[in-house]
């Protein structure tokens, strides 16, 4: 008879082909129960490593696939840790460039902006933001870079407030994508660019000057005349501009709407004209026969103008009149002349549009608010300069009223 050798009771170990040789196995405590251990890569202050230990109830496969979960879990740990410790080597192979970051953006855009948006953005990243910062990793872009950017000489003088939008919402795309951190994005997106005070406003500061082309449009019988004087009355912007209808004139009241779906902030605007300005565009309207649906400005071909055809006519004409100006400085003439008349900042905010008063410290003719002018007649000058030398030309063939708008071109 043999007898049974009494030894010490030995827990199984289960095999593992890649473990390491300093790693602890894998238990089998006893039938259907496991214990991992799993090195931490940390260590007491003796010396000894850590481990990270977890009892499971399964099979062999389980007990592996838990140690495998276990080893992965570990190594995120200590790679956060280190990212929060050296967030400048965080390991940035899965992060996208700026570029890739920004197409992803403007192509979400083409939906929501207009097409003259969409290529202005483009000519920007194209042609200033994309060579310097496109081949970079989102997150290798510092504050340094983006102020280095702003404040380079080769950009002296130049508004870079569609740069600025354009940067930061492309690092605001990251930031929310967890490539960068709040306090990362924080650090570029209050970056201030280059004051705007030392450019000077190109555009006519005299209200005779501004009548002398109205007046020398009229006489062409220019299709720029009406929205011209729209302009000028007003201080719309040219798309804006572009898609009134009569309908938008309230003759009775002496109000044109900018309905919100043609302004550039997509907020309904309202505009007082006064009674002198209400009655020549009434004129305009009678002298086309035009009904309340038809378009206020419009071509040789009695269509809608297109905004752009609009800004390079203008140009070409103010160039072959004498003036060294754009459709868009009409704007800034308007505001300019509102400001030589005392109106308050924040009347002249809201007329003109804008989100924030700050837009006018880019004018130097800034003077000391005043509350008691009448904000409507601040205009009127001009119109009244502009009737009178209509009435008092006797040198042209033409009818005593304005432009039909139908000229045999666009000019």
């Amino acid at each position: 008879m043999k007898v049974k050798r009494l030894t010490k009771k030995k827990f199984n170990v289960v095999a593992s082909p890649v473990r390491r040789r300093d790693q602890m196995p894998i238990r089998r405590l006893q039938k259907g129960k496991y214990e991992i251990s799993v090195d931490t890569g940390q260590r007491y202050s003796n010396g000894r490593k850590i481990y990270r230990r977890e009892r499971i109830t399964g099979n062999e496969k389980d007990a592996k696939r838990k140690e495998r979960n276990m080893q992965e879990q570990i190594l995120q740990e200590l790679q956060q840790l280190k990212e929060q410790q050296h967030p400048q080597q965080k390991n940035s192979k899965n992060t996208p460039s700026f570029q890739e970051l920004a197409e992803r953006w403007l192509s979400m855009q083409e939906s929501l902006k207009k097409e003259s948006t969409l290529r202005r953005y483009r000519q920007i990243l194209n042609n200033e933001i994309l060579p310097i910062f496109g081949k970079m990793q989102i997150d290798e872009i510092t504050p340094d870079h983006v102020e280095d950017f702003y404040y380079n000489p080769e950009k002296k003088g130049k508004a870079l407030h569609n740069h600025k939008s354009i940067i930061n919402t492309v690092m605001e795309q990251a930031k929310k994508k967890k490539y960068i951190s709040g306090e990362h994005y924080r650090n570029i997106a209050e970056i201030p660019i280059p004051s705007w005070e030392s450019k000077e406003v190109n555009c006519l500061k005299d209200d005779k000057d501004i009548a002398d082309l109205l007046f020398q449009l009229w006489l062409l019988e220019s299709v720029l005349f009406v929205p011209t004087y729209i302009a000028t009355a007003t201080g719309g912007r040219r798309g804006e501009i572009c898609m009134l209808q009569w309908i938008h004139i309230d003759f009775d009241n002496l109000i044109i709407t900018f309905i919100k779906m043609n302004t550039k902030n997509k907020e309904t605007r309202t505009v007082k004209i006064t009674e002198v300005e209400g009655d020549m565009l009434r004129e305009v309207k009678e002298y086309r026969n035009a009904s309340d649906h038809d378009y206020v400005c419009i071509n040789s071909l009695g269509n809608p103008t297109n905004p752009e055809t609009l800004s390079s006519n203008f140009r070409k004409m103010a160039r072959k009149l004498g003036y060294n100006i754009n459709f868009h400085s009409l704007r800034h003439s308007h505001n300019v002349i509102l400001q030589y008349n005392g109106l308050t900042r924040r009347y002249i905010q809201e007329k003109m549009g804008w989100k924030d008063s700050r837009m006018l410290d880019r004018y130097s003719h800034i003077i000391e608010d005043r509350e008691d002018p009448v904000a409507a007649e601040a205009i009127q000058n001009i119109t009244s300069k502009l009737k009178s030398k209509i009435d008092t030309n006797s040198d042209t063939n033409k009818e005593n009223g304005p432009p039909k708008g139908e000229p045999n071109s666009d000019m």
